[in-house]
């Protein structure tokens, strides 16, 4: 339970969210953990665009100078307050003219934002740190703009496949919104073929790990997002997978070809 300064912090913010933004940007090391709180809080209640904005300018700024796990969780808690209020003010208004300028700042945030947590990944050994992130970086990519989202795409499913199996749920997450930012944006899925079989190979990954019985929802989503994206070389993969001697992998590809196939993503086999 939160002490009364935090509650009355908050109540503040969320009549007056100026008030503990100007308060926030006159601090210049780790502020308390209260006002961070009020913070966040104004941005679930969708506060003032300007006010989001400071904010999201002065958390980039404190995760520049902190390396603390405690204090870093805090920031990171806050920035992904952040950026969900402006992607929801996006959705709300994104076809608006004068939306548009908003928009392409966010773009440009976005970008900066992740490759800030790049230069964090080093923190993989401290878990906690790591759910975090992966949240964010989820978040992060369905602002960026679809060529950026390309670019990384080699970058981040290297690091999500080599994260520990307590990960699998927040990697599912990641790679799913990676998948949703480029079928979204209409720009003909990935830029190299490389990017489809590291792909393929972090999914067949987390189908071994999730087992039987349990939710494989977002693993088939994935799938189904990329055989939209490059159905030829997905197909092209899984019949290559069909031949492994391995058991675990040739179940798990006869499995994926009866889901998709069911949900009518691939072409038609006969051209194979």
């Amino acid at each position: 339970m939160e002490d009364p300064c935090t509650g009355i912090l908050i109540a503040i913010g969320l009549r007056s969210p100026d008030i503990i933004v100007e308060k926030l940007l006159g601090i210049e090391h780790q502020p308390p953990r209260s006002l961070l709180l009020a913070a966040k809080e104004i941005c679930n209640n969708d506060g003032p665009k300007q006010c989001i904005d400071q904010l999201w300018d002065y958390i980039l700024h404190l995760l520049h100078m902190n390396q603390v796990e405690e204090d870093m969780l805090a920031i990171y808690e806050v920035l992904r307050a952040v950026v969900s209020c402006v992607q929801r003010q996006l959705n709300v208004k994104a076809s608006a003219e004068d939306e548009l300028p908003f928009l392409k700042k966010a773009a440009i945030k976005s970008c900066d934002t992740f490759q800030l947590l790049r230069d964090h990944w080093p923190l993989v050994h401290k878990p906690k740190i790591v759910q975090e992130m992966l949240q964010l970086l989820g978040n992060l990519v369905a602002l960026m703009p679809a060529s950026s989202v390309k670019d990384e795409t080699d970058w981040l499913i290297e690091k999500l496949t080599d994260l520990p199996i307590n990960m699998t749920l927040y990697i599912e997450e990641c790679v799913l919104q990676v998948l949703d930012a480029v079928l979204v944006s209409k720009t003909g899925g990935f830029d190299k073929d490389s990017q489809v079989e590291s792909t393929m190979f972090l999914l067949f990954k987390l189908l071994h790990v999730s087992g039987r019985g349990s939710d494989r929802s977002l693993i088939w989503r994935s799938f189904l997002a990329l055989t939209t994206l490059h159905s030829d070389q997905v197909v092209h993969s899984l019949l290559r997978y069909l031949k492994s001697e391995d058991l675990a992998t040739l179940e798990s590809a006869l499995t994926v070809f009866t889901k998709v196939l069911c949900n009518g993503a691939l072409p038609s086999l006969a051209t194979y």
